[in-house]
């Protein structure tokens, strides 16, 4: 007995409502090579499984099939797909292969390139408070009296001569 796939499955009801792809990819907002990709049975191709389920609830609303049981089905074919044999996927799968190739974004970068920002701000910040300005230092001599004495002259304490 032929079992239908989850791909076949959705393709038939879209065309059974006579809906075309390009109006199921202008309705869900879902590129229609992804779309292609879903009817096809071609999960791989597909970004990481939270969208594919995504993608999957917003086609069969779409449609007008019941999301939860489209989904429920999904989840039924990939635990059966899933063997113990097989090595497990990793917990998420890139949006994009290239960031996997070359990782721009690793966290210990940006966690260094953030504490050097700091340590220059910082830096920036102490040069600029401690450092006398012209006008800091007139008000500075403005304020403070003059008591400067002459070389020649000797200052008197108490009636007695130094």
């Amino acid at each position: 007995m032929f079992k239908e796939s989850l791909g076949e499955y959705l393709k038939r009801e879209r065309e059974l409502r006579q809906i075309s792809l390009e109006e199921v990819a202008e309705g869900t907002k879902i590129a229609i090579y992804r779309l292609r990709a879903m009817e096809a049975g071609r999960w791989d191709k597909l970004p990481a499984e939270v969208f594919v389920k995504g993608f999957i609830k917003s086609y069969a609303e779409f449609i007008g099939l019941v999301p939860e049981d489209v989904i429920l089905r999904y989840q039924e074919i990939r635990a059966a797909d899933e063997s113990p044999d097989e090595p497990t996927e990793p917990a998420y799968k890139p949006l994009f292969n290239y960031v996997n190739k070359v990782s721009l974004f690793n966290r210990d970068l940006i966690s260094a390139a953030a504490a050097l920002f700091l340590i220059l701000l910082l830096l920036i910040l102490a040069i600029w408070f401690f450092w006398p300005s012209d006008e800091k230092h007139e008000t500075d001599q403005n304020l403070t009296p003059s008591t400067t004495t002459s070389s020649k002259e000797r200052p008197v304490i108490d009636n007695v001569e130094c």
